[in-house]
């Protein structure tokens, strides 16, 4: 896509779940350059989602020099593929030089991706629906096997909520085990190197969450003592 595209999405929808753009169980795919504006504010269905880049049980998928804004729900949504009796996560997810900011829920979530790599991307400003946050780990009821999403590694990443350090209803990152089926944790071998965060950091459900590399946090740091 050329730098200068724009995807200016002004139409509500009735639907329950919409993707501006999709990778739908695809494998060695890519976007590149542009910007997608989705006009959240706008929207009076407000039971319905309405989703930036959605990523949904695929492999090896690059994101890069991309910016997503004001989305009705989340910036960038990576899910599991839901099939018949069976379900399967993503692989191999790299998003650089990605700018993503001002979407009314998550600026991102990640609920069944394993490999994931965030290399020199904006994201600040959540939204007002929580849990409103930067970055959100929190794996479905449906998500495959495991449920547990591994080696996300974020470098030179600047990461706020644009809300005070200390309000935990607007977290720059957030692990959660949303359901009794999950195990103790969702996440393990999380890496930010050389990043600067700002707000409160929730890693509650998390195993190996390491800062690196000069890696700064203006904010609170709630982490569970028993992971």
């Amino acid at each position: 896509m050329d730098d200068n595209a724009l995807l200016d999405l002004q139409e509500d929808h009735d639907q329950d779940e919409i993707a501006a753009i999709g990778f739908f169980s695809v494998n060695n795919a890519s976007l590149i350059g542009g910007k997608l504006v989705g006009h959240g504010n706008l929207y009076t269905y407000k039971d319905n989602d309405q989703y930036g880049v959605w990523i949904k049980g695929s492999s090896n998928i690059t994101v890069a020099n991309f910016e997503v804004s004001e989305m009705f729900c989340d910036g960038l949504y990576i899910t599991e593929q839901i099939g018949i009796g069976t379900s399967y996560g993503n692989d191999g997810i790299s998003i650089m030089n990605c700018k993503i900011h001002g979407n009314r829920r998550n600026n991102v979530s990640i609920l069944d991706a394993d490999n994931v790599t965030m290399e020199s991307c904006t994201i600040y400003d959540s939204g007002d629906r929580q849990p409103a946050c930067g970055i959100c780990v929190e794996p479905n009821d449906t998500a495959s096997g495991d449920i547990v999403c591994s080696n996300l590694y974020f470098k030179d990443c600047s990461i706020r909520t644009g809300k005070s350090g200390n309000d935990w209803h607007y977290r720059c990152f957030y692990t959660y085990n949303g359901s009794s089926g999950h195990k103790g944790y969702v996440a393990e071998n999380v890496t930010f190197d050389n990043c600067q965060l700002q707000g409160y950091f929730g890693n509650h459900h998390g195993k190996n969450v390491v800062f690196i590399n000069g890696t700064t946090l203006d904010g609170t740091k709630d982490t569970n003592p028993n992971l």
